[in-house]
């Protein structure tokens, strides 16, 4: 699937809120199904930006009790690319490891009972489609 890279993306997911509180949402707060509203790439280089739900894509996130996910992204007309892994949240980042990748991606996190937006994560995506996925940043805005 072109462009679409997940690796990371939820693989090192740190979440805060923003609130106004100190402590940040308890992590049982965050447990559950959500579908983004956006998905947006935005290219660190000046090649532009992409968003794959504005496109006509879906982006279901599932985040486990037991600190699991399940991303599942499906771009408009395409097949589903699903990864899954580790999460963790602090007072205002998330942190996502996918199973089996080296590293994590740390989003600033804010959120309320219906709606988790993350964003800023390093990540890459293939912008012009000739294969090579180029730097990025990804901000992902989720309801419930």
């Amino acid at each position: 699937m072109t462009g679409v890279r997940t690796i990371g993306l939820l693989s090192a997911l740190a979440v805060a809120a923003a609130c106004g509180s100190s402590t940040g949402p308890a992590a049982s707060d965050l447990v559950g199904t959500w579908h983004a509203t956006r998905m947006q790439y935005v290219s660190t280089t000046g090649l532009g930006t992409v968003d794959i739900v504005a496109a006509g894509g879906t982006v279901t996130l599932v985040l486990n009790a037991d600190s699991t996910y399940q991303l599942t992204v499906t771009p408009s007309g395409g097949s589903p690319d699903v990864s899954a892994g580790t999460w963790s949240n602090s007072i205002d980042v998330m942190t996502v490891r996918e199973t089996g990748m080296t590293g994590e991606m740390q989003f600033q996190m804010t959120y309320t009972a219906t709606t988790l937006t993350l964003t800023g994560a390093n990540t890459s995506y293939d912008f012009n489609g000739d294969g090579t996925e180029e730097a990025a940043t990804l901000n992902v805005t989720f309801t419930r």
